[in-house]
């Protein structure tokens, strides 16, 4: 979009990575089954706009024609062709590395658990965790390019409701933050009345 105004893909890579209480980068997936929940709610809430496929060759030809299409070139680049593997099990996977998704016969060969896999496979190394905020944004413009916006807006408040972050991390300046602390002091003197335990 421009330097002083970028769009969510163009923002530094470190804006999406999770940090613990102490500010160091953190490593765990911990919004993985928030994930899950919400797309598994609005997997079943959607059936109907929610495309099963019938074959391997089928979903390949879904997948490698989404990663060449201009609107995800235009997010992430040219992507690599991948190769779709029906595996058994209960979990689907994407390997980024050797360019191939696994896909479960029994409930994963449908257009969401696809998107899923392939915004697995077009998320920043560098973009925090495998499930994290980026991630998280990524799965959310993808449904909303395929099914549109009501779609979209959908997913967004099963985000809120499972409590799923897919906003980058707020950056503050050391005014604002002087702002924020005068603030907290006032409410604190305004609304307590023993204020004197706020000190910060």
């Amino acid at each position: 979009m421009s330097i002083k105004n970028p769009n969510w893909y163009e923002l530094p890579k470190t804006r999406w990575e999770e940090r613990t209480n102490t500010g160091e980068r953190a490593w765990r997936d911990s919004q993985k089954q928030k994930l899950y929940d919400a797309e598994n709610a609005f997997r079943w809430r959607n059936k109907d706009i929610n495309k099963e496929f019938d074959s391997i060759a089928e979903i390949e030809r879904y997948a490698n024609k989404w990663l060449r299409s201009a609107w995800v070139v235009r997010r992430w680049g040219k992507q690599p062709h991948v190769k779709i593997v029906e595996i058994s099990g209960d979990s689907a996977h994407s390997h980024r590395g050797k360019h191939q998704i696994e896909l479960p016969r029994v409930w994963a060969w449908n257009e969401v658990v696809l998107l899923h896999e392939l915004c697995h496979s077009v998320h920043a190394w560098n973009g925090g965790t495998s499930h994290g905020r980026y991630f998280a944004r990524c799965f959310l413009e993808a449904i909303g390019h395929r099914f549109g916006p009501e779609a979209k807006k959908a997913l967004r408040r099963l985000y809120i409701a499972h409590a799923v972050k897919c906003t980058p991390r707020p950056v503050y300046s050391q005014e604002a933050k002087n702002k924020m602390r005068n603030r907290g002091r006032e409410m604190a003197q305004k609304y307590f009345t023993n204020a004197t335990c706020f000190q910060f």
